[in-house]
């Protein structure tokens, strides 16, 4: 059974500090990701082992393109998730992978303004 949303964003901030929680932005990807699935993203490739849930983590949503983000792998099953530092977001289309997959916003720390989010909010 799927993790609902609350249930996920939880998971989210349990791996991020508390200076991250108060300037990012949470995006969680709309597709399963199947156990052992690769990923492939402007200069990173993983797997998320246990498949589930990917989010990814805007550190700095004011910033240009380059700066500090995470993907979050989290398992539907145990709710245990894994952290992948990387430079780049995932929203610039790239054939044959999954850039260009459905992302949707689960939170919006409070001083970012809805302008710099990059997909729809919950």
């Amino acid at each position: 059974m799927p993790l609902p949303v609350e249930r996920l964003r939880t998971i989210v901030f349990a791996q991020l500090t508390e200076l991250e929680k108060q300037k990012c932005v949470v995006y969680l990807s709309a597709d399963h990701i199947a156990p052992g699935e690769k990923l492939s993203f402007p200069r990173l490739t993983f797997d998320c082992s246990a498949g589930g849930r990917l989010a990814f983590v805007d550190l700095n949503p004011a910033a240009n393109w380059g700066h500090a983000c995470c993907y979050i792998c989290i398992d539907d099953e145990t709710g245990h998730a894994r952290r992948i530092d990387a430079q780049f977001p995932p929203f610039r289309p790239r054939k044959g992978d999954r850039s260009a997959q459905q992302w949707q916003v689960i939170y919006r720390a409070p001083g970012v303004p809805a302008a710099l989010v990059m997909s729809p909010e919950q």
